[in-house]
């Protein structure tokens, strides 16, 4: 201690003629560096270029052990989870007090600056707008082409989701047709539908038939079957009526719906044996 309190004076001079040496003799460094520069480049490309084989070879061998110990490797990694995560688990049970006090002074630091910090980000607005219109400018063209991929790939989502629920909606109906045609023992559909459509229209005929014979009887119920009339005035005797005299009667059949000539002198035949019935 007593030599080094002693020497102080001539360390500090020793180290202000070291400084002022260095300072005067730096243009000399500094060109002797720079005249070095090219000498050393030249030297670590040709160390390089030189070395390329063994850098290669000893790459290859480096991967060849990699893979070589890779189940090794896993293996000691498997094993060391346990220890890994209960180490993990352990260091933070111990200091959940340092980290939840760190975590209130984070906070509360960040409370107290928390004016500064904002007026930073109001200067920072312009800057961060400006940085964000460049940034979308520059890309329109390529967001505009990744739209159109998208458009485009989204519609032919659409041809070949469209093509395969055709097929599976034809398939269902197709099995459900088999299926009702192996039900029935339907084996022509033709010969099938045939009877059924010949069915059909001797059902209309008989229908129609019914219906006419509804018609007539309404029309029967309708027309009046007994006549007030007055003999007297004819021959002037009495009630009776004298031979050879005639009487003729016109009727009016009103109807709602058009007769045929066979059913309208059906009718009339029957109103005629009516009328005789009453005479």
């Amino acid at each position: 201690m007593d030599f080094l309190i002693k020497s102080i004076p001539q360390i500090i001079d020793a180290g202000i003629k070291l400084l002022t040496s260095l300072v005067t003799a730096l243009p000399t460094i500094i060109t002797a560096i720079v005249k070095a520069i090219p000498q050393i480049i030249d030297s670590i490309i040709s160390a390089v270029i030189g070395s390329i084989p063994m850098i290669i070879d000893a790459g290859i061998r480096l991967l060849v052990s990699l893979i070589q110990a890779l189940p090794q490797i896993i293996t000691t990694v498997v094993t060391a989870i346990p220890k890994i995560v209960t180490s993990l688990v352990n260091a933070i049970v111990g200091n959940i007090d340092k980290i939840i006090l760190a975590g209130v002074q984070l906070f509360v630091a960040l409370i107290a600056n928390l004016p500064t910090i904002i007026v930073q980000v109001v200067k920072a607005v312009p800057q961060i707008i400006a940085g964000l219109v460049k940034a979308f400018t520059g890309y329109i063209s390529q967001m505009a082409q990744v739209g159109g991929n998208l458009i485009k790939g989204l519609w032919q989502g659409f041809s070949d989701a469209g093509a395969w629920l055709w097929n599976k909606i034809s398939g269902f109906f197709g099995n459900v047709v088999s299926r009702i045609k192996d039900f029935f023992g339907i084996h022509s559909p033709s010969t099938l539908f045939a009877g059924i459509g010949r069915n059909m229209g001797e059902g209309i005929g008989v229908g129609f038939e019914d219906a006419m014979a509804a018609v007539s009887r309404d029309m029967q119920n309708a027309i009046p079957t007994s006549f007030d009339l007055n003999y007297g005035r004819l021959s002037g005797q009495g009630g009776a009526v004298p031979a050879g005299t005639s009487i003729t009667q016109n009727i009016s059949v009103v109807t709602p719906k058009a007769l045929s000539e066979k059913e309208l002198a059906r009718e009339f035949k029957n109103l005629s044996r009516k009328l005789a019935l009453e005479f």
